[in-house]
């Protein structure tokens, strides 16, 4: 009995430390005591403390006032004072935490881009999430590096079922995994004016990120560029001349069965949900030119010419300062060339030309299949001077600056294939029974993409024109996508004006596998099998046999 009573008083206070560092971990910041209190780990974070407190003084009251009492008294105070010192460390801890990211990917920081954009922040920008309730901590956690890098950037964490009247202030239903973030002037209720209006300095954007994988660096950090800026960015995709479709699994009207399978979906997601960009169709034919308020227009392997009306409201729009991203494939039905395209692009100091680029390369004379093109040669540009991954091209032409372009243009080179290619006429090719390999000396680097802008001064508008001319457009197909959404985010980006968040990619956790020899597995076996076993087992034995003897 008299043992019991002198550990309850240790018990007790290892129940209390116990109890203060489950609090710690489950209490988290910008969550009020009795939020925290209502969930059941907090709830026996703190039974388990007061069951130490308990016990510390049951201990004390069986040791009842003796001689000794001077000496409980002291180990009363002292235990106050060091249980006073560890809530003093932990609200020191949580309110001026400090993070340190040892991971060689950065899996903890935010990109030195992002970082720099919200350090430039003018406006206070709100973001209010409500997360779901397995993910909340990870979800938080995001936003407060966000939180740290800018003043300006504030958020809170809410819970769309008990905070009810939050919840509506933002929409009548909410799910699980909304995110609204907002900046300017939000009125009382659900932000806008008396008549329906929103204040002239208030924007939001909401996203939705179920899981903490969902919510990406680059979602978050371009909601928060779309409502900084006055006005959104709306991109347009041609359609009418059986462009690859958006829909899954959707090909053109002239597509066949293996156009079937192409789809920009993919870059539909992409551009809508991780870059926050509206995506509009658009037939030229019957709308007649290109809206106001298109920001980037996308033309996307088409496999039949414009007509001269069409090719028209192309260039009024791109004499007017307009931005265009196009993809043209070469045109492999019989005795149909694009006229249209030629002359519109010869218009802007590029030339189009009527042929395939073939290259030995080893996927191609693995595969047998010598359209097969490995690119990993790029230019200068801003878009593609820091990409250090090989693209993979099928079914390419040569897109090249054209000699005699207009001294307004700048016309600059992004991608070129290996100095093992050469290009074929498509006519010629077409009547081909065997492909006969040209000599070394006619192999030779060639153009597959370039990037035109036409300054302010030679255009009658108030930005420059911005134009992105590629040779293939599976490059950013479902199916080739994952291996090309850095290159099609920087050619967006440069094309709508945004290059300072051009490169924020995806980060990914590298595989780093081990590959011991078999003396090495040899030697991990006997250590962690055989011998430390044998140390603790042994050493143990002799410890107690030692003791023995000297009793």
């Amino acid at each position: 009995m008299g043992s019991i009573r002198k550990a309850l008083p240790i018990i007790g206070l290892l129940l209390i430390a116990v109890g203060l560092l489950l609090f710690g971990i489950y209490h988290t910041g910008g969550v009020t005591l009795r939020e925290s209190v209502q969930e059941k780990r907090i709830l026996v974070a703190l039974c388990i403390g007061g069951a130490g407190v308990l016990l510390t003084l049951l201990g004390f009251q069986f040791r009842g006032i003796g001689p000794n009492f001077k000496y409980y008294v002291g180990y009363t105070l002292m235990s106050i004072l060091v249980l006073c010192a560890l809530v003093m460390i932990y609200l020191i801890v949580r309110n001026h935490s400090h993070e340190f990211d040892v991971t060689e990917q950065k899996m903890h920081s935010l990109h030195p881009r992002t970082v720099e954009f919200l350090r430039d922040l003018e406006k206070d920008v709100r973001i209010t999430a409500f997360p779901a309730p397995d993910y909340k901590r990870e979800i938080e956690s995001f936003l407060e590096r966000y939180s740290r890098s800018s003043p300006h950037v504030h958020y809170q964490v809410r819970n769309p079922y008990k905070d009810i009247k939050v919840a509506k202030s933002f929409a009548e239903t909410i799910s699980l995994g909304d995110i609204f973030i907002e900046t300017g002037t939000r009125r009382e209720g659900n932000g806008l004016g008396p008549e329906g209006d929103s204040p002239t300095d208030y924007r939001q954007k909401k996203i939705n990120a179920y899981s903490a994988r969902d919510l990406t660096e680059s979602k978050l950090t371009n909601a928060i560029v779309e409502v900084m800026r006055p006005e959104g960015i709306t991109i347009y995709f041609l359609k009418g001349h059986g462009e690859t479709n958006l829909e899954p699994g959707g090909g053109g009207m002239f597509g066949g069965a293996a156009e079937s399978q192409a789809s920009y979906s993919g870059v539909e997601q992409l551009l809508k949900d991780e870059m926050s960009f509206g995506v509009e169709t658009l037939e030229l034919a019957r709308k007649g030119f290109v809206p106001d308020d298109c920001s980037l227009l996308v033309c996307a392997g088409p496999q039949v010419d414009l007509l001269p009306l069409e090719a028209q409201a192309i260039a009024t729009y791109l004499e007017s300062g307009g931005r265009a991203l196009l993809m043209l494939d070469p045109n492999e039905r019989a005795k149909i060339r694009f006229d249209q395209f030629e002359r519109l692009m010869a218009r802007f100091g590029v030339e189009i030309k009527h042929n395939m680029v073939l290259e030995r390369n080893p996927l191609s004379q693995l595969t047998g299949d010598p359209t097969i093109l490995l690119v990993g040669r790029f230019g200068t540009h801003q878009t593609v001077e820091n990409l250090g991954e090989m693209v993979q091209m099928a079914r390419v032409r040569t897109i090249a600056p054209l000699e005699d372009r207009p001294s307004t243009v700048t016309v600059s080179e992004l991608m070129y294939s290996s100095n093992l290619s050469w290009s074929e006429d498509i006519e010629k090719l077409r009547t081909m029974t065997e492909l006969v390999l040209p000599g070394a000396d006619e192999m030779r680097e060639l153009p597959l993409a370039v990037a035109v802008s036409m300054d302010v001064a030679s255009i009658e508008a108030d930005k420059p024109m911005r134009m992105v001319v590629v040779g293939d457009s599976d490059i950013f197909e479902d199916r080739f996508l994952p291996n090309t959404v850095r290159l099609f985010v920087n050619l967006v980006n440069w094309l709508v004006a945004r290059e300072d968040l051009i490169d924020v990619p995806t980060k990914r956790l590298s595989d780093t596998p081990i590959f011991p020899s078999r003396a090495q597995l040899r030697t991990v076996f006997t250590l962690l099998v055989l011998v430390f076993p044998s140390v603790i087992f042994f050493g143990g034995l002799g410890y107690v046999l030692v003791r023995r003897r000297v009793r």
